[in-house]
């Protein structure tokens, strides 16, 4: 059943319950005013009998006004026609349509012959010698039961229109949006990938979910584009060696290596290879590992350290390399010792890769309110604004080439990027003033962390050989 049915049926059913509780109200009101009437008869009937033993009233006479008020009293006679002996003062015409020798043992309605009452309440009773009938007009509570059942109808009707106007409005911007948003979703389901769910206005549920939907469609569409063009870099990645590998197989069996020295460079190459698939594999595996979110094991780290044991290890790798190490003593951050250095020693290293050894690097430590900075810095070529928007993508090189004599194969910094969100974290590159690039990152501050505003190197410059572009790799 769809939700448009549900709500006719909702709305179907509090009509049926106004109808039922208004009929049970207009009963039980017309039961209670009945029983009013009902109780001033038996006093009558008490009162007139009492009147009627004490003296006798000639037919015709207007008895006991005073004390009768509204109330028809009147002697039936054997032939059955009424004497009156009592006119009620606010209907001095009136008369009950009274059937002969018909006997009235309890209170019951019956109509009028005359008068302004078109129904009375009777009673018949014996009085001495006589069978007297009393009766009581019912204008009053058929008044009041005839102004109950019409606030009924009016209250009935105006919540019946508010229902509806409900109805119809949650129809139309709730439940119809919803209808087509179901019948784009099962259009895309069945392959229109280009459609897209339409989106009602206003910020209702409907466009929430409409605005939700597109996005997710789009983040899928897009998370597939990536996949796909991750799966094509990685077999891409891994057939280029796995040919080297088959090439030199094929040589050692037509007998092309059989010279030592031949055989010797093929193992060479097919070594190289298989570390390269190698590298790939355990980048890969380091990714996926990111990406299943596992716990961080955080500790509190000393960034002025940090940075400085990486210049240590700089100068073992290139010592003509000139590095120096600008951080606050005392800055700390909260994050997982092996994976800030991993993504740290990513970055050191594609700068090292991709810029000339005579040209320095800077290693520093910046203390924001919320957050600590780390940058490292070059003078190299510098990264275009173009590709510093992809440059954290898996596999993203700056040249485009496939050739990877001299680069990584893509990863690192895409690792890089994994570890610092994973640490809900932001990074990026920027130009170093004067040429060059600053890949940075900024970890969340240790809660109530203090350091000192000052800065100093914390080792002497060192040095090391490499190309001359800044390119993302690792």
């Amino acid at each position: 059943m769809t939700l448009r049915t549900r709500l006719l049926a909702g709305v179907l059913g509090i009509v049926v319950l106004l109808g039922l509780s208004g009929a049970g109200i207009a009963i039980t009101q017309s039961r209670q005013l009945n029983d009013q009437l009902d109780r001033q008869l038996d006093a009558v009937a008490d009162a007139a009998a009492r009147a009627a033993n004490q003296s006798v009233v000639e037919p015709g006479e207007r008895a006991g006004p005073a004390s009768f008020g509204s109330v028809f009293i009147a002697a039936v006679q054997p032939d059955g026609t009424l004497i009156t002996l009592v006119q009620p003062l606010n209907d001095p015409d009136l008369r009950p349509d009274y059937v002969a020798r018909r006997r009235y043992d309890e209170p019951t309605t019956i109509g009028t012959v005359a008068g302004d009452a078109s129904n009375v309440r009777a009673l018949t009773f014996e009085a001495g010698d006589r069978l007297l009938l009393v009766a009581v007009p019912t204008t009053d509570a058929d008044e009041s039961l005839r102004t109950l059942i019409v606030t009924q109808i009016v209250t009935g009707a105006l919540v019946v229109f508010v229902l509806v106007l409900f109805s119809w409005w949650t129809i139309r911007h709730g439940l119809r949006p919803i209808r087509k948003m179901t019948e784009s979703a099962d259009a895309i389901a069945a392959g229109a990938t280009d459609r897209r769910v339409e989106q009602p206005p206003g910020r209702t549920e409907a466009a929430r979910l409409g605005r939700a939907l597109n996005l997710m469609i789009d983040t899928t569409q897009g998370a597939e584009a990536q996949q796909r063009r991750f799966v094509a870099d990685v077999s891409h990645e891994l057939r280029t060696p796995l040919t080297t590998l088959q090439g030199y197989t094929a040589l050692y069996e037509q007998g092309s290596l059989s010279e030592p020295a031949a055989l010797d460079d093929a193992m060479r190459r097919i070594n190289d290879e298989a570390g390269r698939m190698r590298r790939v594999v355990e980048q890969l595996l380091t990714l996926a590992h990111l990406d299943e979110h596992h716990p961080l094991e955080l500790t509190t780290l000393n960034v002025g350290q940090i940075l400085a044991d990486l210049a240590s290890d700089v100068g073992a790798i290139q010592p003509e390399r000139n590095v120096e190490v600008d951080a606050p003593t005392g800055l700390t951050i909260e994050g997982d010792g092996d994976q800030i250095i991993q993504a740290l020693t990513a970055i050191t290293a594609n700068a090292l890769r991709y810029t000339p050894t005579d040209t320095p690097l800077v290693f520093r430590g910046l203390a924001g309110e919320r957050s600590v900075r780390l940058e490292i810095e070059d003078h190299g070529r510098g990264i275009a604004s173009a590709d510093a928007n992809r440059l954290f993508e898996r596999f993203y090189r700056v040249d485009g080439s496939r050739n990877r004599t001299t680069g990584g194969n893509g990863l690192g910094l895409a690792i890089v990027a994994s570890i610092i969100t994973a640490h809900h974290g932001t990074h990026g590159v920027s130009q170093t003033p004067g040429g060059g690039a600053t890949f940075w990152i900024e970890i969340p501050s240790r809660p109530n962390s203090e350091s000192t505003a000052t800065s100093r190197p914390l080792m002497s410059p060192v040095s090391v050989p490499t190309a001359s572009a800044t390119s993302s790799d690792s």
